[in-house]
Order: structure tokens, then C-alpha cells, then sequence
């Protein structure tokens, strides 16, 4: 119902994919797919980041209520479309 990648090594770890199907939106998959990357990346202590599409609520809530937060790094995605950078020290 749902699919997560991750790329890194050495304590500095990158999610740049999360994507729940429609159906199961809303029914904790989310939380589950962030948990086993927070499982996996925190077995040496380190840093994930990731980038979050302005506007894009549910993103931005799922992360904060795990405990990431924003840098204050901003870019865009697809040329236009504004995305912001957060962080969550294992």
C-alpha cells in the first residue's frame, strides 16, 4: 500500500521518496513506512533529511510529528514548484 526510499551511508541519510496509495491514505501507512526508515538509519546514530513540497500538509505534519523539522533550506522541484528542507538528528 505504500513505498519509502532512502539512500546514504555513514550517518547522513537521505529520504527521497515516500508515496502511500489513495486507498490507505489516512490509516497510519505513512507512519509505518517512516518508522522502518527511522529504524534503519537510527542503528548508528547520524541524520536524515528530505524535502517537502510547499503546501503539501500532510507531508509536513507526518515529518513534524516525528520529530523533523525545517532548515531554512529552500529549492524548487520540476523547475517551479517551491519545496523546503527538513531534518531529523538520530
Amino acid at each position: 500500500m505504500g513505498t519509502v526510499g532512502i539512500t546514504g551511508d555513514d550517518g547522513e541519510f537521505h529520504l527521497i521518496s515516500m508515496w502511500v496509495a489513495p486507498e490507505a491514505r489516512g490509516t497510519g501507512v505513512a507512519d509505518l513506512l517512516l518508522h522502518a526508515v527511522l529504524e534503519h538509519a537510527g542503528v548508528g546514530g547520524g541524520r536524515i533529511r528530505l524535502e517537502v513540497t510547499e503546501g503539501n500538509i500532510a507531508a509536513e505534519r507526518l515529518y513534524l510529528r516525528h520529530g523533523f523539522r525545517r532548515t531554512g533550506v529552500c529549492g524548487t522541484v520540476g523547475g517551479d514548484r517551491p519545496e523546503f528542507e527538513m531534518v531529523l538528528d538520530l
